[in-house]
């Protein structure tokens, strides 16, 4: 982890009732609880990021499959199943 900086947040105060409570009862700082949370949704944001550049390169980068294809593969995946 890099050098910390001081970061300034207003919530109200339910919610500050509910973080100190979480807080205490899994006896951690309510700091280190949005810390952690912060961490977590940048790590979720990057990976949908990257998930979505995925698809973005294999759209532009690979064959498409037509809505006909599309179609016909899943009334296919139907009979099948019916047929089970």
């Amino acid at each position: 982890m890099g050098k910390m900086t001081h970061f300034g947040l207003d919530i109200d105060e339910v919610m500050l009732a509910d973080l100190e409570s979480l807080a205490r009862s899994t006896d951690r700082s309510p700091e280190a609880l949005v810390q952690d949370a912060i961490g977590k949704m940048l790590e979720q944001e990057a990976a949908m990021r990257s998930f979505i550049q995925a698809g973005i390169d294999s759209a532009e980068n690979e064959p498409l499959v037509s809505q006909s294809e599309v179609e016909e593969w899943f009334a296919e995946r139907v009979r099948s199943r019916a047929a089970a």
